[in-house]
């Protein structure tokens, strides 16, 4: 936490050889209906000279593939953080989705997992029956799409490993939500 620095403001980084780098920061808050002035910051080059600067990154677009209570109850946690913008949902159950759609206006509402790949999305939200997680993971990495991933990832240790190959072979990062490991039985 904290709060950015001002544009301009010029600190120092360690650099892998040793010295201290200098970075400047251009800073800017989000736009858009929910945020409340939180703000993403990159590192970039900010010179010829190779100094290092920060530059604001929009937010990233995520599609939801399963929006029944777990899906939707997650949707509704990250839409409403700000952090990122609900691109589009899908889910085989027209009620499921119905109810989903209502509570993100503006959401693209596709039938496949493949309908929401070609909606330009930074990541995936998968919550849907455990035996499509590996299948449906592997696809959207192979797109380039980050995944978010209810658990468990895959049935067995083979599928989990093809999963983890994906996104090594994709760059892109994989995570599985295990929000109930530290609840006491």
């Amino acid at each position: 936490g904290g709060t950015p620095p001002a544009d301009g403001t010029i600190s120092y980084l360690p650099h892998p050889d040793g010295s201290a780098q200098p970075v400047t920061c251009e800073a800017a808050p989000f736009a858009g209906s929910g945020v409340r002035g939180g703000t993403v910051l990159s590192l970039h080059d900010a010179s010829a000279d190779g100094r290092l600067g920060f530059r604001a990154l929009a937010r990233p677009r995520l599609g939801f593939l399963g929006t029944g209570w777990i899906g939707r109850h997650r949707m509704q946690a990250i839409a409403g953080t700000g952090v990122a913008d609900v691109a589009a949902i899908a889910d085989p159950s027209p009620d499921a989705l119905a109810e989903a759609a209502a509570t993100v206006p503006g959401a693209r509402v596709v039938d496949s997992l493949d309908a929401l790949l070609a909606c330009e999305l930074d990541g995936l939200v998968i919550a849907t029956p455990s035996a499509l997680h590996a299948e449906q993971a592997i696809a959207a990495l192979e797109r380039g799409v980050a995944v978010f991933c209810q658990k468990p990832l895959a049935r067995t240790a083979g599928e989990t490993q093809r999963v983890v190959d994906a996104a090594r072979a994709a760059d892109r990062l994989l995570g599985v939500d295990l929000s109930y490991r530290h609840t006491r039985a």
